[in-house]
């Protein structure tokens, strides 16, 4: 019955994850749009005139069914190529920022495997421990006599 629970609960979280909305895709193309009023923010974050019609043309677009492709390159089109955030989407450092860091995990967990391992092969086994030294009969019994003495 919690194998059944739990398979629903992945399967609509899975299913609800997919679907992308336009309030989705025109924040996103906010984010990769820079406000040209000054060039310093994008225009999902910018509160200027211009940010907010470009926001609100975004929005029209997108409900109209333009691509944000298309859209982006209006944008390209009527401001030059700085209008872009990130430079072209392909050119986005994030997709290569998170490449890298996921190989650097990786690689930083295959050290610390290694490391393990060779720890844990060069421990001796507690079993196999050195013997205890043999006793002397005769230092045992110097120890007895000298111990007699003391009291």
């Amino acid at each position: 019955m919690r194998v059944l629970l739990v398979i629903a609960i992945a399967a609509a979280v899975l299913g609800c994850g997919g679907r992308r909305t336009s309030g989705d895709a025109a924040h996103e193309l906010e984010q990769r749009l820079v406000a040209p009023c000054c060039w310093r923010q994008n225009v999902a974050d910018h509160d200027s005139p211009i940010a907010n019609q470009i926001r609100q043309e975004i929005r029209a677009r997108l409900a109209a069914g333009d691509s944000p492709a298309a859209i982006e390159e209006h944008y390209v089109a009527t401001y030059g190529p700085e209008v872009r955030a990130l430079g072209t989407p392909r050119d986005d450092p994030r997709g290569a920022i998170g490449r890298a860091t996921i190989v650097m995990a990786l690689l930083g967990l295959a050290l610390v495997a290694w490391i393990t391992r060779r720890l844990v092969r060069r421990a001796p086994p507690a079993a196999a421990a050195a013997p205890p030294p043999a006793r002397d009969a005769a230092a045992e019994e110097r120890l007895d006599d000298e111990l007699a003495l003391v009291d």
